[in-house]
């Protein structure tokens, strides 16, 4: 058989069709002879990239951004399929979620190889796993009672483990990227706040809630708001680049633990800070909301329903009455 024509009958969805494995596998599809593809995944932007490229090769290639999550979307993706190019007879699942819990590892390499096509940044999993690991075991310590030494001691590890992670974040220029540096300063926070807590059980000059403000109000506050806006990019179909109206919402973020902590550090300052320390962290976040508004509401354009509005299929992938320059 002439491996050409093998596929020259196909019609093809081919599911993360628009980068890595299920690039390749469509590539491989259109070397074999197909010539009618439906593409989908995440990302408006590569989707038009692959489109074009099979296009140029002679294939009549179509993209659909959507959340395969959603059983709608499923369906209407075949209906279009069978609209734009006919009957359906091959289907390739080659989407995946990734591993976006650990968010750090996925989103590094997305920093440093937009393409997808490789993964550079490769921790060791042990070290990944020895902070939540340390603060189970601390936390455990104080459910048995250990003595506040003991206790102590076992929170300034789980504190180092977290800086042990924003050794990781060192990876040449790319480190000083927005998505890295948010993510590394919640590590840094989260360390150095549980690092607080172990120290003033060894009678340090200052509370056990300072540092449990500055590894939770500013280690897992940062951290949220950086998962919030990776994932509000992600989620859009956008390229890894955060606006600057969230960049300044994660730097008063900041800003609102050092006002919460300086005056029990011996730090004089004017005014009711704890109140003025909350209102600047929820600044931040109303700022993130302010950044990230215009693509969550045209998400929601025309339908009214995230999960309708999730399935775009035109030959672009762009959204339902938004111009091809608001997709990008």
């Amino acid at each position: 058989m002439d491996c050409t024509k093998r596929h020259q009958d196909t019609v093809a969805i081919v599911t993360g069709g628009a980068q890595g494995v299920g690039h390749a596998i469509a590539s491989r599809l259109a070397d074999e002879g197909c010539t009618k593809l439906m593409l989908t995944g995440r990302s408006v932007e590569k989707g038009k990239s692959a489109v074009a490229a099979f296009k140029d090769r002679g294939v009549d290639a179509k993209f659909v951004s959507l959340d395969l999550q959603d059983p709608a979307g499923c369906l209407a993706l075949v209906e279009e399929t069978v609209s734009q190019l006919g009957d359906a007879t091959a289907l390739v699942n080659a989407a995946a979620l990734g591993a976006r819990g650990a968010i750090t590892v996925p989103v590094t390499n997305l920093v440093l190889d937009p393409s997808e096509r490789t993964s550079p940044y490769r921790p060791h999993p042990g070290r990944q796993n020895l902070a939540p690991g340390l603060v189970l075991l601390a936390m455990a310590g104080d459910v048995a009672g250990l003595s506040p030494a003991v206790s102590a001691y076992l929170l300034l590890a789980a504190g180092a483990a977290f800086m042990d992670r924003v050794a990781e974040a060192f990876i040449g220029r790319a480190a000083l990227r927005a998505e890295i540096l948010m993510l590394a300063g919640s590590s840094l926070l989260a360390g150095v706040g549980l690092m607080m807590v172990g120290a003033a059980r060894l009678d340090a000059p200052w509370s056990e809630v300072s540092g449990l403000h500055v590894a939770l109000m500013g280690g897992l506050g940062l951290g949220v708001m950086a998962v919030f806006c990776i994932a509000g990019l992600l989620h859009s179909g956008r390229s890894l680049s955060v606006p600057g109206l969230a960049r300044l919402g994660a730097v008063i973020m900041v800003l609102s633990v050092a006002l919460r902590v300086l005056p029990d550090l011996g730090v004089d300052l004017p005014g009711p800070l704890h109140s003025v320390a909350a209102l600047t962290w929820g600044a931040g976040l109303l700022l993130w909301l302010w950044a990230y508004w215009p693509f969550l509401s045209v998400v929601e354009a025309g339908t009214g329903s995230v999960s309708d509005a999730s399935f775009r299929p035109t030959e672009q992938g762009t959204l339902p009455g938004v111009s091809d320059k608001a997709a990008e």
